[in-house]
């Protein structure tokens, strides 16, 4: 029992009754940082990951859409690189890859430099400034090459750049600048000591990849393969973030949604969707079989879930959501979909207010 005035908390409880806390499962979202603690199955990878950037100056992990290559980076590897004291910056390349790496530089470089108090330190900061317009300006890959060397003047750490989501550079990125920023990374990591680029790409694009001959030379480095978990992984993922909670699945419910899943590549945010539907309907501190046949099982979750949200719609609000999903996909081209961001005005004032109700 708590010994505090204030009403007692779920763990002073030993999590046996009271109100559930929120779910520590992610639904259809990675995990970040943030939720490093409730991130399992990938400790052996992870493991990989950390000793190829510390040693190499290209990590490509490759995966299936949905194998949880982003995860495993920024709830897994980051959190490691970190408690090490390493210097991390990531980004998406989006539509302006040398736009996007430039502002990610400038919002890092403060922080980098506060780690060093010589004057070189303001000096060097002043020159990012110069350098990042250099960027934008001319797509120049050498100077994207002096940025980083700048920033690694002031931490005598590795420096690491991770780009997630690399299918961008394919799918969102104008022609004209995909091959200049191609080589802008080619020459860092060729030429900056000291310093590592990671990246997550779908495997449907390697082609893409590999058919620019000099990207496809360094890749020969070696791919980290984001590969379906096998069996005790899958457990590790559906029981422990609700064993942290001390919340418990009756049992054969772990079996059964490993027994569903199969080997279908790409499932992991389906399973982790489910679990999330079946903590919304928790029967005090259990995850129940009964939970998961409401729910339509892991086959039907995301459909059932998915009609409760546009079936109440009026007609004409159906076509628009039509209309509003189908600007949040890029068609591929030999590939699967990919997703896009729209923006407000893509989208239309007249079809902003739905926007607003379904997010």
């Amino acid at each position: 029992v708590s010994t505090k005035d204030e009403p007692p908390l779920w763990q002073d409880l030993g999590g046996l009754t009271g109100k559930l806390p929120d779910s520590p499962y992610r639904g259809l979202l990675a995990f970040g940082e943030e939720e490093k603690e409730y991130f399992f199955g990938r400790d052996k990878f992870v493991g990989e990951l950390l000793e190829a950037v510390n040693t190499k100056s290209l990590v490509p992990i490759i995966g299936a859409s949905g194998s949880g290559k982003s995860s495993v980076v920024f709830a897994g590897l980051v959190p490691r690189l970190r408690e090490i004291g390493m210097q991390i910056v990531s980004f998406r390349p989006g539509s302006n890859p040398f736009d996007n790496l430039a502002i990610c530089l400038r919002h890092h470089a403060p922080r980098i430099a506060l780690k060093s108090l010589s004057k070189k330190a303001e000096v060097n900061n002043h020159r990012l400034e110069e350098l990042e317009l250099e960027i934008n300006r001319e797509n120049d890959e050498q100077a994207l090459f002096r940025l980083i060397e700048d920033l690694k003047t002031l931490t005598s750490q590795r420096f690491i750049l991770i780009i997630d989501q690399f299918e961008e550079l394919y799918t969102l990125t104008p022609e004209a600048q995909q091959q200049p920023f191609l080589n802008a990374l080619l020459y860092a990591v060729k030429h900056i000591p000291n310093f590592c680029l990671v990246f997550t790409l779908r495997a449907d694009f390697y082609g893409h990849a590999i058919s620019h001959r000099e990207f496809s030379d360094v890749l020969q480095q070696g791919i980290y393969n984001s590969s379906p978990m096998n069996t005790e992984e899958l457990r590790a993922v559906i029981e422990q973030p609700a064993a942290k909670m001390k919340v418990e699945l009756e049992s054969g419910l772990a079996d059964k949604l490993i027994d569903e899943l199969g080997n279908q590549a790409g499932s992991l945010p389906l399973l982790e969707f489910t679990l999330l539907q079946l903590w919304k309907k928790h029967d005090k501190w259990y995850l129940t079989h009964q939970a998961y046949k409401e729910i339509g099982g892991l086959k039907q979750a995301l459909a059932q879930y998915a009609d409760g949200i546009l079936n109440p719609l009026s007609a004409a609000d159906k076509e628009k959501a039509e209309r509003i999903f189908i600007q949040l996909i890029s068609p591929g081209e030999g590939t699967e979909d990919t997703k896009r961001k729209a923006t407000r005005g893509e989208v239309g004032e007249d079809n902003w207010g739905l926007v607003e109700k379904l997010a």
